[in-house]
């Protein structure tokens, strides 16, 4: 249980997955303006909306529409401005962050697996030793890795005066 815990815990570190935007960058504007209403009268609950009424006026009106969506409006490439560039550039990273993670932790096992043969086999137990040796020495030297940044971190902010 433990080692699928932390495996999923390092998923939603790396992932971010509370950020999902779903792919629509940008894309909650209106794209035209259908207009405005405005008060026309000493009342201001009060519209007036002139329609026509006329046949030849809702012809009109109509080959005008038509005549209007016949045509294709340009289409115009935005430029991404320098923040969503650094903010694509960071998900990226992430994402192939996670990516080789992933494959490594699956080519690890697949290694330990394969090396590994019966639980009765002296090999088998060496090998899981080695194995067990290897993940206690890595992790002390990643926990001394993080002790040292962090105290420099903390020398550093304090002589700074933050």
């Amino acid at each position: 249980m433990a080692p699928s815990y932390i495996a999923v815990l390092n998923v939603y570190a790396f992932a971010n997955v509370h950020d999902v935007s779903w792919g629509t960058k940008g894309d909650n504007k209106v794209a035209t303006d259908l207009g405005t209403v405005s008060a026309a009268g000493k009342n201001k609950n009060e519209v007036e909306v002139v329609v026509p009424t006329e046949q030849k006026d809702i012809n009109a009106a109509y080959e005008d529409a038509l005549h209007v969506l016949s045509q294709k409006p340009e289409k115009t490439i935005p430029k991404p401005d320098l923040n969503q560039k650094q903010e694509d550039y960071y998900r990226n990273f992430r994402t192939n962050v996670l990516l080789v993670w992933t494959l490594t932790n699956g080519l690890l096992g697949a290694v330990v697996v394969s090396t590994a043969g019966k639980a009765d086999d002296k090999g088998a137990q060496n090998a899981v030793k080695g194995y067990m040796g290897f993940v206690l020495f890595s992790v002390a030297a990643l926990a001394f890795v993080r002790f040292c940044g962090s105290t420099a971190y903390l020398i550093i902010r304090l002589f700074a005066g933050e």
